[in-house]
């Protein structure tokens, strides 16, 4: 008895010294110990818990899993050097556009969302496997007046058997969700890959566009030149300087304008092609894609994003079966051990049986659970109802908007043929006197105004024939894309 005492003391002398230790090795730096000094005793004393010797305890083994905790500072949204980029050339289009989608925060985002509900799965899945649990129990024993330490083990083994098929929906719910997941990676890429496209259709817009305004001042200058000269000479009126000075003004104004429009396409551009070399990038080459108007209800009902809805209430319907059959009983196999360090022979007991858990009533918290789970399905239906009714109105108007582009470009391109031939012979009348510099100031904006005119058209063209393809293939397909 003595000696059980005398072990006692020791072992929580042992475990003070440890504390001790812990605590002022983390609350004192190294090499800077005075042994003297009384604050050196007051924080041990103070410092002593159990935080310290169950830390040692526990914590040694390097290889579990650690907590990791960060403050606001610490956290890092930097994505430099996160694609890699080819030259923006024509010949790398596709390359640059699957670069700019798999390295894009959102579809990275998808995928990770992918990534829970796997993990998520596994978790619900784990419900029906075998639990066990092993719990120490160690401390003093009184008994007949007599108190010696004590010490036990004990061991638990539990098993799901029957729960009217609960879990088997909750794993449905959850095996339903990652093919949602699956599919709203593709839905983000596609929504990526059509924000490239039209970006880098939108550059070539503006940059086109400001090209003609300035070329347009660079050649209207000079002859607002000669009308200043031939106004100071007398030889014609102020009313022709004015007019000229009004047109230049105009085009200056709308150079402006054009280039603004430009900044703002260039720092879009940015955005989906983070780093890139501005004034490295070509033009796309044109593309053409139409569907039929027939075929619109067809490609709706069969469109990505409606799918993905119809995905989420097929989630929705597993989950409130699932709560609907959580309602039955639930039978488990239990069984526990509970063994002592001494007397194991008399004093161990076990158990082992079927528990059966039946919940009369828990105040209506699962009825509101599975009618809120309804009021879901619900909305969703709704919703995706809606999202039929707006995609047909959104898809008819781009096919509208890409027939009206290419009546458009080819009523321009007829105009700015016949504007071109008028300029050059304008210009030749003007030696002759037959035609005025105002008729030729003219003429320029009327040439530049057409060749804007071309040049979006051909851009509307483009973004409606790419919206189109999205709509029924998706371009993650286009660009043999694999996620």
């Amino acid at each position: 008895m003595i000696r059980k005492k005398f072990l006692l003391l020791l072992m929580f002398k042992v475990w003070i010294l440890a504390s001790c230790q812990n605590t002022v090795m983390n609350s004192l730096p190294l090499g800077n110990i005075d042994q003297s000094d009384e604050s050196v005793e007051i924080k041990t004393v103070e410092g002593l818990s159990w935080t310290g010797f169950f830390d040692r305890f526990f914590q040694s083994n390097g290889n579990q899993i650690q907590p990791v905790s960060r403050n606001i500072e610490e956290v890092k949204l930097d994505e430099k050097d996160r694609a890699n980029f080819s030259s923006f050339g024509r010949a790398s289009v596709e390359e640059n556009i699957k670069a700019a989608i798999l390295s894009h925060p959102r579809v990275i985002a998808a995928q990770k969302s992918l990534e829970v509900a796997t993990f998520e799965l596994e978790a619900v899945k784990s419900t029906k496997q075998l639990q066990t649990d092993i719990v120490g129990i160690a401390g003093l024993q009184t008994e007949d007046r007599e108190t010696d330490p004590a010490a036990s083990v004990q061991f638990s083994a539990s098993k799901l058997i029957y729960d009217a098929g609960s879990t088997d929906f909750a794993i449905s719910s959850k095996q339903a969700e990652i093919e949602l997941k699956q599919e709203a990676i593709i839905v983000e890429a596609n929504a990526v890959a059509l924000d490239a496209y039209t970006k880098w259709t939108e550059l070539t817009r503006f940059r086109n566009i400001h090209k003609v305004y300035s070329d347009g001042l660079k050649r209207a200058e000079p002859l607002l030149g000669q009308i200043e000269n031939i106004s100071a000479s007398g030889i014609a009126d102020k009313n022709s300087l004015l007019s000229a000075q009004q047109k230049y003004s105009e085009l200056i104004l709308q150079s402006d304008q054009a280039g603004a429009a430009l900044e703002l396409a260039e720092t879009q551009f940015a955005e989906i092609f983070p780093g890139v070399n501005i004034d490295s990038v070509r033009g796309l080459k044109n593309f053409s894609f139409d569907v039929d108007e027939s075929e619109v209800d067809n490609i709706i009902l069969d469109s990505k994003i409606l799918k993905l809805q119809k995905m989420a209430i097929l989630v929705l319907e597993e989950q409130r079966n699932s709560l609907v059959l959580s309602e039955k009983p639930v039978v488990s196999f239990s069984s526990n051990v509970m063994a002592p360090f001494e007397d194991l022979a008399d004093d161990a007991t076990a158990n082992a049986g079927l528990v059966l858990n039946y919940k009369f009533n828990d105040g209506g918290r699962l009825e509101a659970s599975i009618s809120s789970l309804e009021a879901q399905i619900v909305v969703l239906e709704e919703e995706a109802k809606n999202l039929i009714r707006v995609s047909r109105t959104e898809l008819l108007a781009i096919k509208t908007q890409k027939s009206a582009a290419e009546k458009k470009y080819a009523s321009s391109t007829k105009l700015l043929t016949l504007a071109k031939d008028l300029l050059k012979t304008s210009k030749n009348q003007l030696v002759t006197g037959r035609s005025t510099i105002k008729d030729v100031l003219d003429l320029e904006v009327k040439v530049a105004a057409l060749e804007i005119d071309l040049i979006n058209a051909e851009a509307d063209r483009n973004v409606a024939a790419y919206t189109l393809y999205a709509s029924v293939y998706g371009l993650s397909e286009k660009l043999d894309l694999s996620l």
